[in-house]
């Protein structure tokens, strides 16, 4: 790793307890830095957002006022996952990153650009949006990557980065990468890339696979779920109606769950996203919209409800899992009418009986404080800490997790501080009065 980044990236890597490089990273990083174009294709979880944001970080004039790289992605949650990537690694303050996406007006997306960001993570919809109503110059990039591209393939997106690739510097640097090779990478990659290197990365990924035939699809998942009670478990249904269905479901039956799908606005998604990963709420009941650009650590199992429709779309559930080097747990429940199909999906499937439930019910030990103000308002976890111990009594030991996002903050907290906070409706600060609301 010394021989390929700066000594302050390495610092941060460590921060983050990053002291090695993955594979694939190791030989993606110097054809980046040597400006060759790339093809890459490798499992999910094995580290391609850092392969490609570390050299380009390392690649980006601080001094320049152009917009030097872009980076296009699938979906919002995936944008702002690769720009809090950028931010860990920052060790350049002139250097500005800015993520543009659907789903907000479109004013949130100027006023990032007035920042004049260097780095610019997009996804292909709003930002075509922007060229068209030429309030976006991207003619001066010379460093494009496609990250998830069989994602943004899958979503019909072949003409609109074909189209946004012909707005680019004509000899700039090109770098695709993919958790899968289809076809239509390869027909992409004959396009816009310019005698690519080609990186083929098929190292396993910790994950256990396993299947369970079952006559009783839901009684089976809540035996798992109980069997499991300990996890941070994701279960994919094939549609949105199902996820609602299968949500209220297991809600009625005492289950501690959260809904993931693309009828939830951006704020929705996101406190589905933070009440899961702070464990307030340990289920995630979600559709292939989480397959992309969750990048959860600690996520222990994955379970297909619905069984995947495909080789991709299964490789690209489980990879929700097993991140960082963590070992994880994928099972799929299937019926008789089902038993020839899902040998297809992947020949690492184990066959194995059912789990018996060892326990009636999944209690959490937590709950959500949201507070209304977040990075906006320039609140900071010191800040926060500092009051909920001084002001409120709460002991710091019972401050499980704190997520800022611009203007809202989740704190995860021990539900025996609930009685100190019960009859609050706002907090001081800095000397700033902010709303809270508790979410249980």
């Amino acid at each position: 790793m010394t021989n390929l980044l700066p000594k302050p990236l390495i610092s941060k890597l460590k921060q983050l307890d990053i002291t090695n490089l993955t594979t694939i990273q190791t030989k993606t990083i110097p054809y980046i830095l040597d400006n060759k174009d790339l093809l890459v294709s490798s499992p999910t979880s094995s580290g391609k957002t850092l392969a490609f944001a570390l050299p380009l970080y390392i690649k980006t004039d601080p001094n320049s006022k152009d917009i030097q790289t872009l980076i296009l992605s699938p979906t919002r949650e995936l944008s702002l996952q690769i720009q809090e990537q950028f931010r860990a690694i920052s060790y350049k303050d002139s250097i500005k990153v800015a993520t543009l996406y659907g789903g907000v007006g479109i004013q949130e997306s100027l006023n990032q650009l007035k920042a004049q960001p260097q780095i610019i993570i997009a996804t292909p919809g709003r930002l075509i949006d922007l060229i068209n109503k030429e309030l976006i110059d991207i003619s001066l990039v010379d460093k494009f990557v496609l990250d998830e591209a069989d994602r943004m393939l899958d979503m019909g997106f072949f003409d609109d980065i074909v189209y946004i690739s012909s707005k680019l510097k004509p000899n700039r640097q090109t770098m695709l990468f993919s958790a899968t090779y289809p076809q239509k990478i390869k027909e992409l990659s004959s396009k816009i890339l310019q005698n690519p290197i080609e990186i083929i990365n098929d190292e396993l990924i910790s994950i256990e696979q396993i299947s369970h035939l079952v006559t009783n699809r839901y009684e089976a998942l809540k035996s798992v779920l109980l069997h499991y009670h300990d996890t941070l478990s994701i279960v994919f249904c094939n549609t949105k109606d199902s996820v609602i269905e299968l949500s209220k479901q297991l809600q009625n039956d005492g289950f501690e769950c959260v809904e993931f799908h693309g009828n939830l606005s951006q704020e929705e998604r996101i406190e589905s996203i933070r009440l899961f990963a702070n464990r307030t709420k340990p289920i995630m009941i979600a559709t292939d919209l989480a397959s992309r650009g969750l990048d959860i650590v600690d996520i222990d199992l994955v379970i297909h409800y619905d069984m995947a429709s495909n080789k991709e779309t299964y490789t690209h559930r489980i990879g929700r899992t097993s991140r960082q080097d963590k070992v994880g747990k994928a099972i799929t429940l299937y019926n008789q009418h089902q038993k020839n199909t899902i040998s297809y999906l992947s020949s690492n499937l184990k066959e194995c009986a059912l789990p018996t439930p060892n326990r009636q019910q999944i209690k959490t030990d937590r709950y959500t404080l949201l507070i209304k103000g977040g990075k906006k308002d320039k609140l900071r976890k010191g800040d926060i800490v500092g009051t909920l111990c001084k002001e409120v009594g709460i002991e710091s030991s019972s401050i499980l997790q704190i997520d800022i996002e611009p203007t809202l903050t989740y704190i995860a907290l021990s539900k025996d501080t609930l009685p100190l906070l019960k009859n609050l409706s706002y907090i001081k600060i800095k000397k700033r009065k902010y709303p809270l609301y508790i979410i249980q």
